[in-house]
């Protein structure tokens, strides 16, 4: 325990900030001194009743205008249209910041975060590293890094639902998840900024090329209002290829459906010359397990190995992103932060999501472009 409680700040105090609060709940006064603004004056009291000793404000400036201290932690928890000013707002105060997913709703605007935070000497962190299992990522790195696949031909990356956020929403007071200028796009924004970082986390591309997407709006009946401000795709597809370091290139066919008239499914595979992977990073199977399983050949036989599985548990999951932050910003470890550079390149292959598919051109990230490498 430190002398001084470490301070967080979060902007926002609807559901998905209670769920990071949860993590110092039972530490406020002690380990950890909790500060909170909201302009909505009934979130912002029900905050402070379930986190007492909470520090709360009406403005987020008035919040932030207090001196900084070195290891001081904003959360920006608020809709995605809100992220690039907040974050430019905790930056300029000195503060390291983490922020909620997706980083931005613009490419322009994670680089911009980025280039302040570099300014400043500041981490800039995102939610999306939430099912950044560290056993599950470093088991796939190591089995590429030393060819135990063989040549990985395929990657399937599919998740399938016939009604679902986003593209048919079904949180009556998040109406932003419909809208592009809110959310930066559909479904791809929403839960895409969790594949597109699980993918990155396994394969640690340094470059990225998008071919063949396709963002569709399925057609369904909505409420009137919803009808009226829906303009985002609920189905996308693409080819995204990861080209490693180590000249490995690997394919992945992507599709993210949240409204489909089709079969609903997941399945998320990486098939290679000696040995295949299937993947459950979010507990698909019903009972919570997340799990990865090896197929291999031996003596003309098909066996499987577990490699890793484990039950998740939702709240530690919730509360990872500011756990690994936190630690982060102490200087102690914290292999499984999504944060500066990396945290933009992992984003920024959902902008050029949608680049792709409304251009119908390939589209090529690198990271050398933000990230100067060796």
């Amino acid at each position: 325990m430190s002398a001084t409680p470490q301070r967080i700040y979060v902007v926002g105090t609807g559901v998905i900030a209670g769920a990071h609060a949860n993590y110092v709940k039972d530490k406020l006064g002690s380990e950890f001194e909790l500060h909170a603004a909201d302009p909505n004056p009934e979130a912002l009291k029900k905050f402070a009743d379930d986190y007492p000793g909470c520090i709360t404000y009406a403005d987020s400036k008035e919040m932030l205008a207090q001196a900084a201290q070195p290891t001081d932690v904003v959360l920006v928890a608020t809709p995605p249209f809100l992220h690039e000013p907040l974050v430019k707002l905790a930056l300029n105060s000195g503060r390291h910041t983490l922020c909620e997913k997706p980083l931005g709703i613009k490419g322009t605007d994670a680089k911009e975060m980025l280039a302040l935070a570099r300014e400043k000497n500041l981490h800039l962190g995102c939610c999306s590293a939430r099912f950044l299992f560290p056993e599950l990522v470093n088991t796939v790195r190591d089995l590429l890094d030393n060819k135990k696949l063989g040549d990985v031909y395929s990657v399937a990356w599919f998740n399938r639902s016939n009604r679902g956020r986003s593209g048919i929403e079904y949180q009556p007071q998040t109406d932003f998840f419909i809208q592009k200028d809110k959310n930066g796009g559909g479904n791809v924004s929403d839960w895409g900024t969790y594949d597109f970082t699980l993918l990155q986390g396994m394969f640690q591309a340094e470059t990225i090329t998008i071919e063949n997407a396709v963002a569709i709006q399925v057609e369904t009946a909505l409420p009137e209002h919803k009808a009226k401000i829906l303009d985002v795709e609920s189905h996308g597809k693409a080819r995204i290829n990861y080209h490693r370091a180590d000249g490995q290139v690997i394919p992945v066919d992507y599709e993210r459906a949240s409204c489909t008239h089709g079969s609903p499914g997941t399945r998320f595979e990486i098939e290679g010359s000696k040995g295949a992977l299937t993947l459950d990073w979010y507990g698909h199977s019903g009972d919570g397990t997340v799990s990865l399983v090896m197929g291999k050949d031996e003596d003309g036989k098909l066996v499987h190995e577990d490699l890793w599985r484990i039950k998740q548990d939702w709240g530690p999951i919730h509360q990872r992103p500011l756990d690994q932050f936190l630690k982060l910003v102490r200087g102690e470890e914290a292999p499984m932060a999504l944060v500066d550079e990396q945290a933009v390149f992992s984003y920024l292959t959902i902008p050029s999501f949608y680049e792709a598919a409304e251009t119908g051109q390939t589209v090529t990230l690198k990271l050398s472009d933000i990230y100067p490498l060796p």
